[in-house]
């Protein structure tokens, strides 16, 4: 499971990190964000990918990259918590959040939920792998989707 390397001799299964990116990103520019945080350790290789996609739709919309936006995050979920809170009190406003996990995006929603912001009125927040602990997150996946659908979402 990962990314190709050079002179690799068993099979690999992975996705496109770089596309993931992107669509993740894209799809909360095409909501009328523009200040979007990107969550995840970029020392990673698959999530540098992730990251890469997140440059380029942020590049294609004439949207310069602030690197204050771009905050390393361990894939556990106390340590993204504490990032976030340190994130939260610093100066940075953001209105969306592309998560390098799901797991990520849950402890980002529940942290923003804890310092009085909604999401996703306040801020967008996107996750990465589709698990399916994610549908306990608060809001749930399909809530999203009707109150996008119906236009009552960002």
């Amino acid at each position: 499971m990962g990314r190709p390397e050079p002179r690799q001799v068993y099979c690999q299964v992975g996705g496109d990190n770089i596309n993931g990116g992107y669509l993740a990103t894209k799809h909360l520019l095409d909501t009328a964000r523009r200040t979007i945080a990107f969550f995840g350790d970029i020392k990673l290789p698959e999530i540098a990918l992730r990251f890469s996609g997140y440059q380029k739709a942020l590049d294609e919309q004439g949207i310069k990259f602030n690197p204050g936006l771009q905050i390393d995050v361990p894939f556990e979920m106390q340590h993204a918590r504490e990032s976030v809170n340190e994130f939260l009190a610093g100066a940075s406003k953001f209105d969306a959040a592309v998560c390098s996990s799901d797991v990520m995006a849950l402890s980002v929603i529940a942290t923003l939920n804890e310092s009085g912001l909604t999401v996703p009125d306040d801020v967008a927040v996107v996750g990465y792998d589709g698990i399916g602990l994610a549908s306990y997150g608060n809001p749930l996946p399909s809530e999203l989707v009707v109150r996008q659908s119906s236009g009552q979402g960002k």
